[in-house]
């Protein structure tokens, strides 16, 4: 009976080593599923206020303050296993110039599937829009990124 030889480098540190970069790979490719799967993913789950109405001053006149003011409540819930922080609100509408402010009571932490109203008036100043519906993109700002969705405000 013939023995079976094998090549120089076939050794048991060549083996270790190769099961060790087969795990490796695998444990890499475990870590990219959990990652995707865990991430923080934001859902406008209810719109339950979008309003705008002009402002103007007493004598009805157009003076330099004058403007639209548009209203916004949303409840806003995280659907991921991460919790995160909306630090920043943007809101872009009609001809795409966006009012970006932050939010008036600081940040908010949205915890792990859970769900919390956010609410938030922006101010566009010198321009009014009488028009009855506003398309409008809102955009979060949170601690893993940002999330837009489009909504209508109607003239109140």
């Amino acid at each position: 009976m013939q023995e079976t030889q094998f090549p120089n480098w076939f050794t048991t540190e060549f083996i270790m080593g190769l099961i060790g970069a087969i795990t490796g790979i695998i444990g890499l490719i475990i870590h990219m599923f959990n990652f995707r799967r865990d991430k923080v993913s934001l859902a406008l789950e209810e719109e339950l206020i979008c309003q705008h109405r002009i402002t103007k001053d007493k004598a009805g006149s157009v003076p330099a303050t004058a403007g639209t003011l548009i209203r916004v409540r949303v409840q806003v819930g995280n659907q991921g296993n991460w919790s995160t922080t909306v630090y920043d609100v943007q809101l872009s509408y009609l001809d795409y110039t966006s009012a970006r402010e932050r939010l008036k009571a600081g940040s908010i932490k949205i915890h792990a599937h859970e769900s919390q109203i956010l609410e938030h008036s922006f101010f566009i100043h010198g321009k009014q829009i009488a028009a009855p519906t506003i398309e409008c993109d809102l955009t979060f700002y949170h601690t893993h990124g940002r999330k837009t969705w489009r909504i209508k405000s109607n003239i109140h």
